[in-house]
């Protein structure tokens, strides 16, 4: 659904490659969230660091954004090159 509702701000985009960039971000933001907790539990690391109490931490505000733009840029990149 949110493919075909953005697409046209896409300019240039079809809404097959809007669906792919949307499930291939949605995976990887998931796969950076477990990749960060993952390395915050073998370090014994709970809340890293403190800034935000509460919350996990200030990585867990951007964990996902570390493994999304990557492959959001890669795919844009790839897919209009």
């Amino acid at each position: 659904m949110v493919p075909v509702v953005l697409t046209p701000y896409l300019q240039g985009w079809t809404v097959t490659e809007s669906a792919g960039l949307f499930l291939l971000v949605g995976a990887s933001a998931q796969l950076g969230d477990l990749v960060e907790s993952a390395i915050k539990r073998d370090l014994g690391a709970k809340d890293a660091p403190a800034l935000i109490p509460g919350h996990g931490g200030l990585l867990d505000r951007f964990d996902s954004y570390f493994f999304a733009f990557p492959v959001a840029f890669a795919y844009n990149v790839i897919l209009k090159s």
